[in-house]
């Protein structure tokens, strides 16, 4: 990889102002600042002809960039997609004047604005299979629904719904596999109890993350773990994943993000996930009831067969499924999220 993730978004620019900008301020500012980046040539004659592409409203174009490598591609589309897809939309014929690029780059859902008709309408940029927002993004929303008018099940999901959303990085998928009567929860239980353990959990409430690291901690090598909680595995019907890392955790080699606890606690989250995604249970019912009251239009630039393509998807019109940003070796990397169901989107831009 020759391109150095973030050196490709607004900031980098200095367009991070929030001031109305034209097409044409953005096309002169982004094509004399990509001059004095650290980019090799092809990386700047690469992102000049995506800028000219873009500013002639092109959906779809040829994208051969010799010297690039796939993972350079990643960085453009996902980085430079915010810049490139701004001259994009304000190209594409359908009344949008400015362009308005938050000056905090870490806002939830928007990633820039454009203006229409004198009205900021909210934009995130995506690339590929895109991002997932945390679903606190739509807790306003879970909190605001007539509850009066849901069906018993999906009274059930949304409140389940609401316990992520309000619950803790750890606590909260516990507090929902215990709510709902997991089975892997109840085997997480009987695991931590074992007095060979010595993980401390007296059985009041959901075990600690402490009771979490005693219990990894005191199993010994990977290959015990695998065995002394094997029962979790098949109650929570998980497969470890990252086998290779999971034994470079256990052997202390592995990195302090790494957790060894993440054996006991990323089962629990798969299950949950599970639940979450099964449309016989109702929360993805919800959570698209919830997100298509936003109004954010995602613009994808998606790169394939050497070819890069431009797609309009809006939260009014789509579904959404839930995604988890952990794994069993970093347990908590972030909070429950929600992505789009791209082939389900009527507006294709």
């Amino acid at each position: 990889m020759t391109i150095k993730k973030k050196l490709l978004t607004p900031s980098k620019f200095n367009l991070n102002t929030m001031e109305p900008l034209t097409s044409a301020q953005i096309q002169a500012v982004v094509s004399k600042r990509i001059k004095t980046l650290d980019l090799t040539p092809a990386a700047k004659e690469a992102c000049q002809y995506i800028i000219k592409q873009s500013v002639s409203g092109s959906k779809s174009f040829a994208a051969n960039f010799p010297g690039l490598t796939s993972q350079d591609m990643g960085v453009i589309t996902s980085d430079f997609g915010e810049v490139s897809g701004s001259l994009y939309m304000l190209n594409s014929k359908q009344g949008y004047t400015h362009a308005k690029f938050p000056t905090d780059e870490n806002q939830r859902l928007v990633d820039y604005y454009l203006v229409r008709d004198g009205i900021d309408e909210k934009v995130s940029a995506k690339a590929g299979a895109g991002g997932a927002p945390a679903i606190t993004a739509v807790e306003k929303a879970f909190n605001d629904m007539d509850e009066t008018k849901l069906s018993a099940k999906n009274k059930k999901a949304l409140k389940v719904l609401q316990m992520i959303s309000k619950g803790t990085l750890y606590g909260g998928v516990l507090e929902v596999a215990k709510f709902l009567k997991m089975p892997g929860y109840t085997a997480l239980v009987a695991i931590v109890s074992k007095p060979s353990l010595k993980a401390g959990y007296t059985g009041a409430g959901i075990p600690t993350q402490d009771s979490l690291i005693k219990a990894s901690d005191n199993v010994g090598s990977f290959a015990n773990a695998m065995k002394e909680f094997k029962p979790l595995f098949t109650a929570a019907k998980f497969e470890i994943g990252g086998m290779d890392k999971m034994k470079s955790v256990f052997a202390g080699t592995a990195g302090s993000r790494y957790k060894k606890w993440g054996i006991l606690h990323f089962p629990i989250t798969s299950e949950v996930m599970g639940w979450l995604n099964d449309k016989n249970n109702g929360a993805t019912d919800i959570l698209t009831m919830a997100a298509r009251t936003l109004t954010v239009n995602q613009i994808y630039l998606d790169y394939k067969s050497n070819m890069l393509t431009y797609s309009i998807h809006t939260f009014s019109d789509a579904d959404f499924k839930f995604h988890s940003p952990s794994s069993t070796p970093n347990p908590v990397g972030n909070r429950i999220g929600m992505k789009m169901i791209k082939t389900t989107t009527k507006k294709t831009g």
